[in-house]
């Protein structure tokens, strides 16, 4: 989870850092890839934002899951030495109360989201509900999620060969440590050992905000994230997609803008620039970059992170971090070359206690402010309408006095009067925070100074890692930054002991709530659902919700009590012998091992299917080799604030702000738009250096026409320049270009064609570029696109290599398609031994035909069924109705979107192939059918049979679309009648909800498939032909001589850089 807002504010503060992956973007070249799997296992299980979510297929599950690890592996970030899987195991006890908290929660939710549905008349199956809970280490769940990941390694590097040429190294939940914190330690260990070659090129995916800091905390240069591109905008618009009851989509889409690049290299350059603003040279060049990037990373604890509440005058929305980089920045030249943190532990209390000091003097200004902009907002959303939610300002000064009240009468009591706040006649912030969140006053010295111990305790605790599995901060609140005093005594008095994890049942019981015991065998269930259970307390029905100032749901606090450890203990002992307990189960209860896999030729055994119910077979001859690797609860190495020797800036392929020469830097508030929406925040806005003197655009024009240049700063791509245009008005992106005299257009490299010689591949699409925003040269030339001679024929096509045959004349022309091993070179010619099949007859288009479904035109349809086209067309696709907004169409189409393969599909005015912006979704509300129409429908029998059930089912609803007007939606009392309409549209929702049809994904209009009985059938005439075959022996080895080079295909010789058949977009280029 991370820093709440901290990645919205972190785009829109330094715009740079991020890149749109594309199917023709150029990405730098990785060394290795970690995976942080959970947030891969949560998007293939559930929607993210439902909190009622259909249960999907265990098949669709792990097939999603496949497909999702291959997409990111082979056809994204193409790693070259490692894979680093990593599940989360169980949690240290700091991190487990966030959890818990966040269970808690979404058990609350769901309850309540089912409590609404039964107010509609709705039933919910909590068969068919998908519970996220089970996402956690120990479950059945989880040990088949390890099972079928280890399968598909094995599976890959039998298959795959770029993953033979990894080592694949994976950390399931049985080894304890989060998922990101256990890739973290690897980097640590590897390159405490020395194992990293300078300039080791790392890329992290993850959807975690955390990652960002960790990455940082690396100290390695050439680090970056993948993501998934976030959509800040979700539930804005309007209509039947943002409609209470709308079943959310998973979107898949085929190719641009679904992941995007964070690169810490330029966050790192970005940072620097921040906490040296306004600093002389002088001040600035005595500054570290990785002692204050280590400094940034531990100033966002005060923001909160998933071990320590935030702050409560430290608020991201409020600017919080421009106000904590304002005061590093004033106090950091009296600090004389020191600094807040050295190697994962505090440098010099005295001088946080300084810092800390500073920001707490604003604090009673902060709380002031927020109240004056809240009363401010409420008066707005009452000025525009928006009462219903709004309390009204009676009811707010009645429940202040209340509150202010109780707290003077508590004053009066231990104190004998009542303190007033830091300014004379300002309320006392403090005193009511203490009082309203803790229930102390100043009398209870002992609680509050165990706050502020256990606080400090955490600031190192999060500092030094996991160095105490049994620590956790004791409070739902922290201290006051400005009661943070006395620093030196009480870090002095910090220790911790490291213990161990909890097992994983153990970890189940301490943060499920009783909603999910069927997590846990029946033994450890009853711990949580029986009334004489004696840790019943640790599961409350109910809790308390602290908004906290917060308007988000997410940030509130969930009052829940703190799980006391011995006592779990010593109920687990008591009432859950491991003699209850089956060996599978037993088994899920232990810790396991981190396993390496590599490939081997030698490896000739067989994987058994860990599911072939599935269709996952056994991987026979399996090319692959497993060995458990060393792993220790404790820590043995830890980061310094250092680059590795060696290391290389910039680097070629890798984005660098300071290839162009940056003039100055200012945060303004320019309402940046990076996610559809205006910046809240302030914008780190960069000023180029514009050279000054250049001639005219006619003097330039004969010596830049035709030359590559690179543009696309910071990630410098090479282009073609085509031509030069004049002055333009400059745009935003978080920089200042000043005027622009001249303009150049040009066509960016789309990656280079090596067949025979390497040779670059420019786009067709063009793009502006300010001239003084392109560089003649590349500071870092990136190997990968050196234009070079063909390399020699031993070293394209090596004896023994795999190839593919693509010769299409010649006495080899019989080999086309098959596959085979060089066994020779000879004078520039190739001897290759080929598996060489009888010719394949078309007997699968013969097949498909025979099977294939009939398509008939709507208004064949129409007539057979005696409709109305139009009532028709609202039918098979969107009906919507009030109240609830419900979708109640049969949604076997979108008008210029999607179709229903088997029941529907429209036949293209003018076919394409499928279209860059297309996606695949699961069933839901299809929204308005107000597109236009693309084409001509047709829909089969089976869609016909649908709509005369429906017809049949309530020919009341038919009968009122005849007669009434088109609109958006219609009342329920209109469509079913007055007296029964809102009953009967709920039990109209509950059957389209039963039908087969609304599980079957949707797909483009432009996508072309055989049925799935068309499908079994190819398949088991293949099958057949297949036996066949290898029965009679058809299938014979042939030697061919003197084969051209260039008509065979060596396995795994296409790399990322090579061009791909689209072109290139000229939204490839940003300034």
């Amino acid at each position: 989870m991370g820093v709440p807002k901290f990645y919205r504010w972190l785009s829109e503060r330094y715009p740079k850092i991020n890149q749109i992956v594309s199917d023709t973007s150029l990405i730098p070249e990785f060394d290795n890839l970690y995976l942080d799997m959970n947030g891969i296992l949560h998007g293939c299980t559930h929607p993210n934002d439902d909190s009622l979510s259909k249960q999907l297929s265990e098949r669709d599950v792990f097939l999603g899951v496949f497909h999702y690890i291959d997409r990111i592996v082979t056809h994204i970030v193409r790693p070259r030495r490692v894979l680093y899987m990593a599940i989360d195991g169980v949690a240290p006890r700091a991190k487990m109360n966030q959890q818990r908290s966040r269970r808690f929660r979404s058990a609350k939710d769901a309850a309540a989201a089912r409590a609404e549905a039964a107010a509609r008349g709705e039933t919910v199956d909590d068969g068919e509900v998908f519970d996220s809970n089970c996402i956690t280490p120990g479950t059945e769940f989880m040990a088949k999620v390890s099972a079928h990941l280890k399968y598909f390694i094995r599976k890959k590097i039998k298959e795959d060969p770029l993953w033979q040429r990894l080592t694949v190294i994976f950390s399931g939940h049985e080894v304890p440590g989060e998922g990101e914190h256990k890739i973290m330690q690897y980097i640590r260990d590897q390159r405490c050992a020395g194992a990293f070659a300078p300039n080791t090129r790392h890329c992290m995916y993850g959807q975690d905000a955390d990652l960002i800091l960790l990455g940082l905390v690396a100290h390695e240069p050439h680090f970056t994230l993948l993501r998934e591109v976030v959509n800040f905008n979700n539930g804005r618009a309007g209509g039947a997609r943002g409609a209470k009851n709308a079943v959310k989509l998973v979107m898949k889409t085929t190719a641009d803008a679904q992941f995007q690049l964070l690169h810490l290299s330029v966050l790192r350059e970005y940072l620097w620039v921040e906490f040296t603003l306004g600093m002389s040279a002088a001040t600035a060049s005595a500054l570290s970059l990785e002692r204050v990037v280590d400094d940034f990373v531990f100033i966002t604890f005060l923001v909160g992170n998933d071990f320590l509440p935030h702050m409560p005058s430290l608020d991201i929305g409020e600017e919080a971090f421009a106000l904590l980089f304002g005061i590093y920045r004033e106090l950091a030249p009296a600090w004389r070359g020191g600094y807040l943190t050295r190697d994962g532990s505090i440098e010099d209390p005295d001088r946080l206690e300084q810092f800390l000091a500073a920001v707490g003097a604003k604090e009673d200004e902060i709380f002031a402010t927020r109240e004056i902009e809240e009363e401010g907002m409420r008066e707005r959303q009452r000025r525009h309408g928006n009462r219903q939610n709004v309390p009204s300002e009676e009811d707010l000064d009645d429940e202040e006095t209340r509150l202010q009240e109780a707290y003077e009468d508590a004053m009066l009591q231990v104190l004998g009067h009542v303190p007033e706040g830091s300014t004379p006649g300002q309320k006392d912030f403090k005193g009511r925070y203490y009082f309203e969140k803790f229930g102390i006053t100043p009398v209870h010295t002992q609680v509050h100074s165990e706050l502020r111990h256990q606080y400090v305790a955490g600031l190192q605790w999060c500092l030094a890692g996991c160095v105490s599995w049994e620590w956790f901060f004791p409070f739902h609140y922290v201290p006051m930054l400005s009661d943070l005093t006395g620093l030196r005594d009480m870090f002095g008095k910090v220790s911790f002991r490291l213990s161990k994890p909890f097992l994983p049942f153990e970890q189940l019981l301490g943060c499920l709530p009783a909603a999910s015991a069927w997590c846990l065998p029946k033994p450890y269930a009853l711990l949580m659902t029986s009334p004489d259970s004696p840790i019943a307390d640790f599961y409350p029905a109910d809790f308390k919700i602290d908004m906290n100032g917060k308007r988000n749901p997410w940030e509130a606090v969930n009052l829940l009590p703190f799980i006391d450890a011995s006592r779990l203990f010593a109920a687990v002992h008591e009432r859950c012998p491991v003699q209850l307990l089956t060996p599978e189960e037993r088994k899920r209860n232990t810790y396991g091992a981190v396993l390496e896999y590599t490939y081997s030729e030698h490896a000739t055994g067989t994987v058994v299917s860990c599911n072939p119910e599935i269709g996952l077979s056994d991987i026979r001859q399996c090319v692959s080799e497993e060995k458990e690797l060393p792993w220790s609860i404790e820590s043995h190495t830890s980061f310094t604030s250092a680059l590795p020797l060696g290391s290389t800036i910039p680097l070629a392929g890798f984005p660098s702000l300071n290839v162009l020469p940056i003039e100055q830097a200012e945060a303004k508030p320019i309402k940046l738009n990076v996610f559809g929406s205006e910046s809240r925040y302030s914008t780190m806005v960069l000023t180029l250096r514009r050279p000054r003197g250049l001639p005219s655009a006619e003097q330039l024009a004969p010596r830049v026409i035709g030359r590559s240049v690179f543009v696309n700063w910071p990630l410098l791509h090479e282009a073609k320049n085509a031509y030069l245009k004049g002055r333009a008005t400059p745009g935003s992106g978080g920089v200042d270009v000043g005027p622009i005299g001249s303009r150049l257009t040009v066509r960016p490299l789309q990656g280079t064609s090596c067949r025979d010689v390497t040779a670059y591949m420019f786009g067709s699409e063009e793009a502006d570029v300010p001239l003084h925003m392109a560089l003649w040269q590349s500071p870092a030339p990136d190997p990968r696109f050196e234009e070079r001679g063909a390399p020699s024929l031993d070293v394209r096509l090596p004896v023994g290599s795999r190839v593919l045959c693509l010769t299409a004349a010649g006495a080899e022309r019989q080999a086309r398609g098959c596959v085979g091993r060089v066994k020779a070179l000879t004078n520039g010619k190739v001897d290759v031994v080929v598996d060489l099949r009888p010719p394949e007859p078309p007997f699968g288009a013969a097949v498909a035909a025979a099977v294939q479904d009939r398509y008939y035109p709507a208004h064949a349809v129409c007539q057979r069924l005696r409709i109305r086209p139009d009532v028709f067309g609202k039918v098979v696709g969107t009906v919507n109705a009030d109240p609830g907004r419900y979708d109640i169409g049969l949604n076997l189409k979108a008008n210029g979107r999607y179709q229903l393969l088997g029941y529907s599909r429209c036949v293209l005015r003018e076919q394409a192939a499928w279209s860059t912006a297309d996606t695949v979704r699961i069933v839901g509300s299809a929204g308005e059918d107000a597109a236009e129409e693309v084409g001509a429908w047709e829909f089969t029998e089976a869609a016909a049979r649908l709509v005369a059930l429906y017809m049949t089912r309530y020919p009341q609803m038919f009968a009122a679309l005849h007669t009434l007007e088109h609109g958006r939606s219609y009342e329920a009392g209109a469509l079913f009648g007055p007296n029964a309409g809102e009953e009967t549209l709920a039990e109209v929702k509950a059957w389209l909800e039963s039908l087969p049809t609304a599980g079957l994904p949707r797909t483009p209009l432009t996508t072309k498939a055989m049925s799935k009985d068309a499908i079994r059938a190819v398949e088991r005439a293949a099958d057949v032909r297949q036996a066949v075959i290898v029965g009679e022996g058809r299938i014979v080895k042939r030697e061919f001589k003197g084969v051209n080079a260039s008509e065979l295909l060596r396995a795994n010789t296409i790399e990322a850089t090579d061009a791909p058949l689209a072109q290139v977009s000229a939204a490839t280029l940003e300034v």
